[in-house]
C-alpha cells in the first residue's frame, strides 16, 4: 500500500510542477486582457522544450569522454607544447568529463523542470567542444 501511495504522490508532484511551468504566461496574458486561445509559438521553440533538455542530457552523458581530446588540443595550443597538452590537458579533460557527465545525468533526471535552454557547461554539447578545439588547433597548424 505504501508503494502505491508513494508513486501517486510522486506523479502528483510531477503534474503540479509541469502545470505551473506551462501555466504562467497564459495567466499573465489573461490578466492583461489578451486572447489566450491563439497559440503563442515564440516560447515553444525546440531549444526551449523539455525534449531538448532530455536530448542534451542523454547526449552529454554518453559523449562526455570527448572532453579529454578537446582539452588536450586546447592546452597544446595555449602552452605550445604537446607534452604539457597531453598531461595538463588530460587532467583538465578528466575533470570536464566528470562535470559534463554529471550535467547530463542531471538534465535527464530534471528534463521536465524549467529552464530548458540553459546548460551548465559551455558549449552545450561535447562534440561542439571537440570541434572548436580541433578547428582552433587546425587553424594554427596551417599558418
Amino acid at each position: 500500500m505504501s508503494k502505491k501511495l508513494l508513486i501517486f504522490v510522486f506523479l502528483g508532484f510531477i503534474l503540479l510542477i509541469s502545470s505551473r511551468a506551462f501555466a504562467g504566461p497564459a495567466q499573465d496574458d489573461q490578466a492583461r486582457g489578451k486572447d489566450i486561445t491563439a497559440a503563442d509559438t515564440r516560447d515553444m521553440r525546440y531549444h526551449r522544450t523539455p525534449v531538448r533538455k532530455l536530448f542534451r542530457g542523454v547526449a552529454n552523458f554518453f559523449t562526455c569522454p570527448l572532453e579529454i581530446p578537446a582539452s588536450v588540443f586546447n592546452v597544446s595550443v595555449e602552452e605550445d607544447s604537446d607534452f604539457s597538452g597531453l598531461f595538463l590537458g588530460g587532467f583538465q579533460g578528466l575533470f570536464t568529463t566528470v562535470l559534463r557527465g554529471m550535467e547530463g545525468a542531471f538534465d535527464v533526471v530534471t528534463f521536465i523542470i524549467p529552464p530548458y535552454s540553459k546548460s551548465i557547461v559551455t558549449p552545450e554539447f561535447a562534440w561542439d567542444s571537440l570541434k572548436q578545439a580541433y578547428d582552433r588547433y587546425d587553424s594554427l597548424q596551417r599558418y
